[in-house]
């Protein structure tokens, strides 16, 4: 089926709008294959539209079968820890993207689609925050909050406190940690990293292996391994807490772009803390920080609307009602950023 006619009750089903714009672009010299660019005429930026058509007609390549592949073609800083454009397989988020002013791309064959330009909170965000009530969602949002923070720091923290902070634990904790510290042979570096690196293989076997059976893999795998290790005296009781919490909170990342920035910086602040404690950690996180408030995509700032500001409906940590979003982000959207005038509610 043409993919023309599979746009229809899968985008234009949820944005239905007589501006909605889908123009095709033929990529590829051995085997030629159509990317579709959708936009909604009046509410996107001109320039985000030239720019990223120049950039996809720009592309030299004999094969394209896939907007994974297209994704690593157009992304401006292809080294880069984290990803500047978004992929996603649900029609009403890239409709809400759509009314937004974003571009989303789409290639026949390929079941999901590719939205630009993206900002740290489209990563952040999951589609189902909008549909819920406010306090429901935004209680969901401070939760996923936590789980970054947890998934990020939980092991850094802890090996800093051990080697060089101790002093800032309750003396019982601090005696408790020595005394199941007292049989074990490897240091705490070697205790983290052994974990870590065993909790992403059963990860990434519960992956691979039949659907039926891989999420028994998992949790039976990971309480095997974490009792005998124990029993072993090669870990401690404590650091497989500290390990599993942080495993779990980062199931709760909804993006796997953003879940794999935090699996990837955590070995790196581990390193940091092992070696310099507290100070580490700021070092990085501080190095970190300046990389991310300089980074753009397609020319948006990836903190924007909050860093640096723009007017828009504070859809950040937290977000409004709905009917009081009135707003589009006026980063990505500066021909048409106001959606809705506040109604009169009695």
């Amino acid at each position: 089926m043409n993919l023309r006619i599979q746009i229809a009750p899968l985008i234009r089903k949820h944005f239905k709008s007589e501006k909605l714009v889908s123009e095709s672009i033929e990529v590829g010299e051995k085997s030629k294959n159509d990317v579709y660019m959708m936009y909604v005429e009046g509410i996107t930026d001109p320039n985000l539209i030239n720019t990223v058509r120049e950039r996809i007609k720009g592309i030299k390549t004999d094969f394209l079968s896939n907007v994974s592949m297209l994704e690593q073609f157009i992304e401006e800083r292809s080294y880069s820890l984290i990803s500047t454009v978004m992929y996603t397989e649900r029609p009403d988020r890239s409709a809400a993207f759509l009314a937004e002013g974003h571009v989303i791309f789409i290639i026949d064959g390929s079941p999901g689609c590719l939205i630009v330009p993206v900002t740290f909170w489209s990563f952040f965000h999951a589609a189902e925050d909008q549909y819920q009530r406010w306090f429901y969602g935004n209680f969901i949002r401070i939760v996923r909050l936590l789980a970054v923070l947890i998934s990020l720091l939980t092991p850094t923290l802890y090996i800093a406190i051990v080697n060089f902070h101790g002093e800032m634990i309750p003396s019982d904790l601090a005696v408790s940690i020595a005394a199941s510290r007292e049989v074990l042979p490897f240091p705490v570096i070697t205790e983290i990293l052994l974990m870590e690196i065993s909790f992403e293989l059963i990860r990434e076997a519960g992956v691979r292996v039949p659907t039926t059976i891989g999420p028994t893999i998992g949790i039976v795998g990971a309480l095997i391994l974490g009792q005998a290790a124990v029993e072993a005296n090669i870990v401690s009781p404590i650091l497989v807490i500290v390990v599993a919490i942080t495993g779990l909170s980062s199931f709760a990342i909804p993006e796997t772009a953003l879940s794999y920035t935090i699996r990837i910086s955590r070995f790196l602040l581990l390193m940091a803390g092992a070696s310099m404690g507290f100070f580490g950690i700021s070092l990085v996180l501080i190095i970190g920080l300046a990389y991310i408030l300089s980074i753009t995509s397609f020319g948006v700032p990836f903190m924007s609307p909050l860093a640096p500001h723009f007017p828009s409906s504070n859809d950040t940590f937290t977000r409004a009602p709905t009917f009081k979003q009135g707003l589009r982000p006026s980063n990505v959207s500066k021909s048409d950023f106001i959606r809705r005038k506040k109604p009169k509610r009695k």
